[in-house]
């Protein structure tokens, strides 16, 4: 080989190295912010869920305990027939 390819070869190596570093920096990073929302978001998921849970528990004791004098697992008698915080008639 000659002087000068050595030399395009050389530099085509380091714009080839140089290359790779610059695609290594640009891929995406896991930052503090995304971190902080992903774990959020997945807290309020699962708040949801226990509300939507608790929801089905509440109706599904309304309607068990609904004719009967029997306070239920969720639910008393007087609840069940004036409401939750005993504000309806």
């Amino acid at each position: 080989m000659s002087l000068e390819t050595q030399e395009v070869q050389e530099i085509k190596e380091e714009t080839q190295n140089e290359n790779n570093q610059q695609q290594e920096e640009q891929k995406p990073v896991w930052t503090t912010k995304k971190k902080i929302l992903v774990a959020l978001m997945i807290l309020l998921i699962v708040v949801l869920l226990v509300l939507i849970c608790l929801e089905i528990a509440y109706i599904a004791d309304f309607y068990k305990y609904k004719d009967t004098g029997v306070d239920g697992r969720l639910w008393t008698v007087l609840q069940r027939q004036r409401g939750l915080f005993g504000e309806a008639a």
